[in-house]
């Protein structure tokens, strides 16, 4: 799963690490990133974890050296691994979300649907393997930064499902997807007039 950290800063510069510990104090699985944070500095981390196994906390701490800035505990909700989790990507994913009529699992487990803000796509595959679903729909795929991008081409090619939905804006807004994302490449948009009634 990602974990998105907004750190401040308004004192001296700091140069360290920010980690994630799961798995309670028996068991610990550490996960990090370099930090640099120069004064007046406003900047969000992404960080990479699994969630553990065993116990359900996850402590994020901000480290120089040895000395502790900051810590926090962040709250998070696993899902059953046999349940379907659907992302849409969409300009209005209400609608679509609203539309959506999944059966349950062989548990009676009722699907999850969720909008997923292009700009919270992950930039590494591993962070994509929570989501069985993406429906995608009339959002600019050019806003993908080009790790975005690797990674949902990644994550379709180990067995994600993407579903690309047509829209008001016209094929341009699939100009970023490379042709083994697509089931074509649409060239134009035509208008149809509206059916009359019969």
């Amino acid at each position: 799963m990602a974990v998105s950290v907004h750190l401040t800063n308004d004192g001296p510069p700091v140069t360290g690490e920010l980690r994630i510990s799961a798995g309670g104090t028996r068991v610990q699985t550490r996960f990090a990133t370099a930090v640099d944070l120069p004064t007046q500095s406003d900047k969000t981390y992404v960080l990479y974890a699994q969630p553990p196994a065993f116990g359900s906390q996850l402590e994020v701490v901000l480290v120089d050296g040895d000395r502790t800035i900051a810590s926090a505990k962040p709250k998070y909700t696993s899902h059953d691994s046999s349940q379907l989790v659907v992302a849409v990507v969409a300009e209005r994913p209400e609608a679509i979300i609203g539309g959506l009529h999944l059966l349950p699992n062989q548990n009676q487990i009722a699907p999850s649907s969720s909008a997923w803000p292009r700009r919270t796509c992950p930039d590494r595959v591993e962070a994509w393997d929570a989501v069985d679903r993406i429906v995608w729909q009339d959002v600019d795929s050019e806003r993908l930064s080009p790790a975005q991008l690797a990674a949902l081409r990644g994550w379709v090619a180990s067995g994600g499902r993407l579903v690309i939905a047509g829209g008001t804006a016209g094929p341009g807004r699939l100009s970023a997807f490379p042709d083994q994302l697509l089931p074509y490449r649409p060239v134009a948009t035509m208008d149809v007039p509206a059916s009359q009634p019969g």
